[in-house]
């Protein structure tokens, strides 16, 4: 029976940052299903499009569910990046569920954030892998977020760090918990610099205009205006090996 690992990603168009988050990850998901042959794809559209204007090739979910079936492929492994197992996850769920009788096998690994368990060891990867910027000064991590009930993974990342002694901040950009809301909490408890620090797999279009880009509204200059300096740490989820591990676990359905 042919095998398949097929590695899905949101994507980004950010060259720098795919070569330390995205390709490490799907490396280290190649090395442990070494049975399987090796696929990968985008999910965003927009940046399909951008990526296809560039002359780089990358196919959509259902593209390469397809070219995998056509490939004469009976068991499938579908492993995401993603953070959330929100609208993007569910997507992936519903087409999934169109092709499964052109397959013999399906299995979908759980999102990064996908289950207590999961963001529990997400917490303690952070606290592992960059605990000298944590332990440095307080730490306000940027989000994406989303209208999605998933959205609360995102103050339960920040319960299980301040957990660990982390005098922790978890917001998003599009979620409930704003930096609005992050920049009252910084006042009362009395913060006058903070680390910033992306909370995505990559450090893509988001972290460069939304966190620290020249707008007025960015995170980075909304805190400097109400006088929290800011010390820029940008190192995207994905580039942590202890975060890579957690998506290889959720692969082989251990957590």
């Amino acid at each position: 029976m042919k095998k398949a690992l097929l590695v899905v990603s949101f994507g980004t168009s950010v060259k720098e940052t795919v070569s330390k988050t995205i390709i490490p990850t799907e490396e280290k998901l190649k090395s442990n299903h070494e049975d399987r042959d090796f696929f990968r794809c985008y999910t965003s559209p927009r940046i399909i499009a951008k990526l296809r204007k560039r002359g780089e090739s990358i196919d959509n979910f259902e593209e390469a569910l397809i070219k995998i079936a056509d490939g004469g492929y009976e068991d499938v492994l579908v492993q995401t990046t993603f953070l959330l197992e929100a609208i993007e996850y569910e997507k992936i769920v519903k087409t999934l569920d169109e092709y499964r009788d052109k397959f013999k096998k399906v299995f979908l690994g759980r999102a990064l954030l996908g289950g207590e368990k999961n963001i529990m060891s997400v917490a303690n990867a952070i606290d592992s892998d960059i605990k000298d910027v944590l332990k440095s000064k307080p730490t306000v991590f940027m989000g994406h977020g989303t209208d999605h009930r998933e959205d609360k993974a995102y103050e339960e990342v920040e319960s299980n760090l301040r957990g660990l002694s982390n005098s922790v901040y978890v917001g998003s950009v599009e979620g409930e918990r704003t930096i609005d809301d992050i920049l009252k909490e910084l006042k009362n408890d009395g913060v006058t610099r903070v680390n910033l620090v992306p909370f995505m797999l990559v450090c893509g279009l988001h972290v460069k205009e939304d966190m620290i880009g020249e707008d007025e509204d960015s995170w980075k200059n909304t805190l400097n205006r109400n006088g929290i300096e800011t010390d820029e740490v940008l190192i995207g989820l994905g580039e942590l090996g202890s975060i890579q591990d957690i998506i290889v676990k959720n692969s082989k359905g251990l957590v």
